[in-house]
């Protein structure tokens, strides 16, 4: 983790004109983290398709309800599809509820 002050200071050094380079180096050091040293193999799964799902829906669905249809993508159809718990359940009854009645386990 003491990695994480050197690489904040390559990061300030990357040129603002190239905003290309600075998300690939965010990306590159997520993903160093994530596999590498946490080792959260799903984790990464779920967040690189929530992402390329997220950024799809927003560049070509051009309609007034965007955000709604993504914040219904992104809380309700993946975590359920990730969870394995039916989604009309998830619907009705709600993620937080589900997590406090137990149906889904808190890791």
């Amino acid at each position: 983790m003491l990695v994480s002050y050197p690489l904040a200071h390559l990061f300030t050094r990357l040129p603002h004109s190239q905003p290309w380079l600075r998300h690939l180096f965010n990306i590159g050091v997520s993903t160093f983290y994530l596999l590498g040293v946490f080792h959260l193999y799903l984790g990464w799964l779920q967040l690189v398709v929530s992402s390329i799902a997220t950024y799809v829906i927003a560049k070509y669905y051009k309609n007034q309800h965007m955000p709604w249809v993504v914040f219904t993508y992104v809380s309700v159809l993946r975590s359920a599809l990730c969870n394995g718990v039916n989604i009309l359940c998830r619907l009705v009854m709600g993620h937080m509820f589900m997590m406090y009645v137990g149906l889904i386990p808190l890791l």
